[in-house]
């Protein structure tokens, strides 16, 4: 369960993240997947 809980909200965050931020923001992004991750 652990493992499919995990991978649905890793989905989640990625659309999230295409949605909300610029994927290609130099600052942005990896202080959004150092802090998520």
């Amino acid at each position: 369960m652990h493992t499919t809980l995990v991978a649905g909200w890793v989905d989640s965050v990625a659309l999230y993240e295409l949605v909300v931020f610029d994927p290609s923001d130099p600052v942005l992004d990896p202080m959004w997947r150092q802090g998520m991750f």
